[in-house]
């Protein structure tokens, strides 16, 4: 992913495009290691900018769900909020209604 840097507004953003190859289908030990790693770097860049939050976009693949919870937790010690947004998707999963035969399930 590519990081951008806002110096005027103190916030750094961060976008993933189709998730990084280092996380999709790993163990746990692996995304863990990378999402320390990411948390690290993205920690870093906040304090040389001066930000307290990080904007991402929402991801739904269980392994970037899992290393986005790492990295938030991480980033909280610091005192840095991350605040993920939807991507690009139109409707996020959990908000489309189930229909099994005619009937909401």
């Amino acid at each position: 992913g590519d990081l951008k840097r806002s110096y005027s507004s103190g916030v750094v953003a961060r976008r993933v495009r189709d998730g990084p190859p280092a996380v999709k289908g790993c163990g746990p030990a692996q995304i863990h290691a990378h999402a320390e790693r990411l948390a690290q770097a993205l920690t870093t860049l906040c304090f040389e900018t001066g930000s307290d939050t990080v904007f991402a976009s929402k991801e739904y693949h269980p392994d970037e769900v899992a290393r986005d919870k790492v990295v938030d937790q991480a980033l909280k010690v610091c005192g840095i909020k991350l605040h993920l947004v939807p991507g690009h998707l139109l409707n996020e999963p959990h908000t489309i209604p189930l229909y099994a035969g005619g009937e909401k399930s």
